[in-house]
């Protein structure tokens, strides 16, 4: 019942932070805003205006959570 439980939690969060809009800001100022995917082969992937993104991570200065400007912690040698 315990894992049961725990699994639901971890699900309901990773699902929530996926489906997060974020704002990412690259080095040379640009922004793009979209529904973040995930990091895959060292890039981050965002749903924008129905197609798939792609942004290098060497490029990215930093991913802000939309609603709350919170900083989103990624790690692009992991896939996720």
């Amino acid at each position: 019942m315990i894992k049961a439980l725990l699994f639901l939690c971890f699900f309901l969060t990773a699902n929530q932070l996926k489906a997060s809009n974020v704002e990412i800001k690259k080095k040379n100022g640009l922004l793009a805003r979209g529904e973040f995917i995930g990091t895959y082969k060292g890039h981050v992937h965002i749903l924008q205006d129905n197609s798939i993104e792609h942004f290098n991570c060497d490029e990215i200065e930093s991913i802000f959570v939309v609603n709350t400007k919170d900083l989103l912690i990624y790690d692009c040698n992991k896939n996720s």
